[in-house]
């Protein structure tokens, strides 16, 4: 839960890398994409929102990277990739689904303190599903009463003009059956590392044991 991130020697220079890209894509949103600019913004809210737990050792650095990939990733489509499929017929949408509600979840099940593992992980799914239906929501008004078509936080559908499969027709449930898969992979990488380590635990007492004797 403390874990810390190490950056090496060149740790100096991550941070204003950070803000040139910021700077960088902030310049593009304005001038070639302005319905970016909603999402960029949004963006350095949640970024803040991030680094701030991250700094109070509440989530792992790992934790810390998965979020900045989901921020990182959602940005990206909003400057063009979501017009664009992967392996065919899946939109570049689901994609980012799958790795926001993953980052999201593992971030999630750092942050309880529940201890019965069941309720944790239940808590921590139910959690997702709530945060991707509010997403979803925002996405409906902001389609319906803004007029934002260019997918990201605001637009619902994906930014791809011909429907190759039923997930763009249907977007929003297929957004939140993807948000529930991205948790229960989150959930199940976590139970695996939680036995090995508790494998690893075991067989480290045994030798123990062994040498005592």
């Amino acid at each position: 839960m403390n874990e810390t991130i190490y950056y090496g020697d060149g740790s100096r220079y991550i941070y204003p890398a950070m803000l040139l890209s910021a700077i960088v894509l902030l310049l593009y949103s304005f001038l070639f994409r302005p319905s970016i600019s909603a999402d960029f913004l949004i963006s350095i809210g949640f970024f803040a929102i991030l680094y701030y737990i991250y700094v109070g050792h509440k989530i792992s650095g790992g934790a810390f990277l998965l979020g900045i990939a989901a921020i990182t990733v959602n940005l990206l489509g909003a400057a063009g990739l979501y017009a664009h499929f992967a392996f065919g017929a899946v939109g570049y949408d689901k994609l980012v689904h799958l790795i926001s509600s993953f980052a999201a979840a593992y971030a999630l099940l750092e942050i309880s303190t529940e201890k019965q593992m069941f309720l944790r992980y239940t808590f921590v799914i139910l959690m997702l599903m709530g945060l991707g239906a509010l997403v979803e929501i925002n996405e409906f008004i902001g389609t319906a009463y803004f007029g934002m078509e260019n997918g990201g936080i605001f637009a619902i559908g994906d930014g791809l003009s011909v429907i190759k499969s039923d997930l763009q027709r249907y977007d929003t449930y297929f957004d939140m059956i993807t948000n529930l898969l991205g948790g229960l992979m989150a959930v199940s990488f976590v139970m695996a590392r939680s036995r090995f380590e508790r494998h690893q635990s075991m067989i480290s007492a045994d030798s123990s044991r062994m040498e005592a004797m």
